[in-house]
């Protein structure tokens, strides 16, 4: 027995030792694509042909910007000594302020409404609309921009991440809160 595993072993080390390197191709088939691995790889599908060869990778580095122009600082003034008084030069006077001309006060930011708040004040009626919304998911101002239809909705319904238009059958505007924004729907 000892003697058939080590002829066993050795046949097999004799075998991988000398068989030389294989191509490993991976062939997919579905209707419509067809994807192949191996000397690179090939992606077709309706509208779709990518060929990504493979082989060493190249990188390129974009050249170094030119220098820009050179500034120089104007040499400095000369300060007068405020100990010493100078015969030609009068005090000001202070500048009077009027208080008509004060400084204007910096407007409000207008206040984003949630979802909710949006639904309870807002009259659906055919148009196009441009708001701007809390969005449920980042907690940031999203601008949306949406069109209703002719006709007045059967119900609005307010879940935690959407607005939903309801017209009927198959009939509705949605709008959808994620990561990116706000998405739309409509049918």
């Amino acid at each position: 027995m000892r003697h058939f595993i080590l002829s066993s072993g050795a046949t097999l080390a004799t075998a991988l030792a000398l068989a030389g390197p294989a191509a490993a191709d991976v062939y997919i088939r579905a209707p419509f694509v067809r994807v192949q691995v191996g000397d690179g790889v090939h992606v077709r599908a309706p509208f779709v042909n990518v060929f990504v060869p493979s082989g060493p990778r190249v990188y390129f580095v974009a050249p170094p910007a030119p220098p820009g122009p050179v500034f120089e600082a104007p040499p400095p003034e000369a300060v007068p000594d405020p100990t010493k008084k100078s015969p030609r030069v009068k005090p000001m006077p202070p500048p009077q302020v009027d208080p008509d001309d004060a400084a204007p006060v910096p407007a409000q930011p207008e206040q984003v409404l949630t979802p909710e708040q949006f639904v309870k004040a807002f009259q659906p009626k055919a148009g196009n609309y441009e708001v701007t919304l809390l969005n449920p998911v980042t907690r940031g101002p999203t601008t949306v921009r949406f069109t209703l239809p002719q006709g007045a909705p059967r119900r609005v319904d307010v879940s935690r991440t959407q607005i939903e238009f309801d017209y009927g059958p198959r009939r509705y505007v949605r709008i959808r809160f994620d990561r990116d924004g706000a998405e739309i729907i409509s049918r």
